[in-house]
């Protein structure tokens, strides 16, 4: 993956499925973004490029998810759902996260 394909695939504003190859090649075209209350046991990574910034979640072990947000502020809101869903998940609901919506 190079800048122009990962600009174009966050310009989509599509949520999509990359390899594990291609996460160690996005990672080096990004920074990753430090929100708070973000690093609770799988929590997405943050990226910006550019003016794009996206959550990264690894949702298979060799399966990750891009998912592109409008700014920091919606990163943030999707960090606390992400952690609520998490936690309802160790709460014993059943629950499992849809990576893919």
């Amino acid at each position: 993956m190079n800048g122009s394909q990962l600009t174009h695939l966050l310009q989509a504003g599509q949520i999509v499925s990359i390899t594990a190859g291609e996460r160690e090649e996005l990672m080096a075209l990004v920074t990753i973004l430090e929100l708070p209350n973000s690093s609770y046991p799988g929590a997405p990574t943050f990226i910006r490029h550019h003016s794009r910034v996206a959550a990264l979640e690894q949702a298979e072990p060799d399966r990750w998810v891009l998912r592109p947000l409008a700014d920091e502020a919606e990163a943030q809101a999707f960090s606390e759902r992400r952690q609520d869903d998490h936690d309802r998940m160790w709460d014993g609901c059943g629950c499992k996260i849809d990576y893919d919506h």
